[in-house]
């Protein structure tokens, strides 16, 4: 899996995975070549963007993508996935309500994150587990984690799902879940007082560093760090 960097919609141009354009030396100005571009233009901001085989999986804000050399739009609600290859829209269409913010593999399946409270018509609060050829609904990962709001990053560790985001519900700014089930494992613990943007692991899983705006209070054990800091696996404790 290759993660691609986030932006707005202007990261569209990277969509256009197919094609090329030249353009002559202004010496020759009379004599333009150009190739269209292949590929699909979201017609808002493109929050995330992963690359799993030879498929991008994009989120955002969008809600439509238009062929780049025109045409008519095709309806995708916040995600979407592009052909490396080709630049063909594919359809898989998940159908989410509100803003992905966060795109993360997991095997046959794709976790979203965001500002959302359906996912295909079911009833899903920010966070939903879905095919990632398909784009049909996991149930098993049903809705009781119930983040109540934005969840921005995401990451697997040991098995677990830990999430950081803006909710203060089941638990301030960054939580531990079951990775199957969606349910919340409140013996993880870690302490931050603000919203929680980014997330990733070790290659030993066993501490998870967050990034963000936060600040976590003075004798807390992370000593008033502001940013960015690393928290262990077990309980959340600060690592030093």
């Amino acid at each position: 899996m290759r993660r691609l960097g986030k932006g707005r919609a202007a990261i569209a141009a990277t969509l256009a995975v197919a094609g090329a354009m030249f353009v002559a030396p202004a010496a020759e100005a009379a004599v333009v070549t150009q190739t269209p571009l292949v590929g699909y233009q979201p017609n808002n901001t493109v929050r995330d963007m992963i690359v799993v085989g030879n498929t991008a999986y994009i989120g955002g804000s969008f809600t439509a993508l238009t062929p780049a050399g025109g045409g008519a739009a095709v309806t995708r609600n916040h995600v979407a996935a592009i052909n490396m290859t080709t630049g063909a829209l594919l359809p898989w269409n998940p159908n989410v309500n509100g803003t992905v913010y966060n795109i993360l593999p997991a095997g046959n399946n794709v976790y979203l994150g965001g500002s959302f409270t359906t996912v295909g018509g079911a009833t899903h609060k920010n966070i939903a587990e879905v095919n990632n050829t398909t784009g049909a609904l996991i149930t098993a990962f049903a809705n009781n984690s119930k983040p109540n709001k934005a969840v921005r990053a995401m990451v697997i560790a040991g098995g677990n799902l830990y999430i950081g985001g803006a909710f203060t519900r089941p638990r301030n700014y960054m939580a531990e879940l079951n990775a199957t089930t969606n349910t919340y494992i409140s013996t993880w613990q870690p302490v931050v007082d603000a919203e929680v943007r980014a997330l990733a692991t070790d290659t030993s899983q066993t501490r998870i560093v967050e990034g963000g705006f936060q600040q976590c209070p003075t004798g807390s054990g992370c000593d008033g760090r502001i940013g960015i800091g690393a928290v262990n696996t077990t309980d959340g404790a600060f690592v030093p």
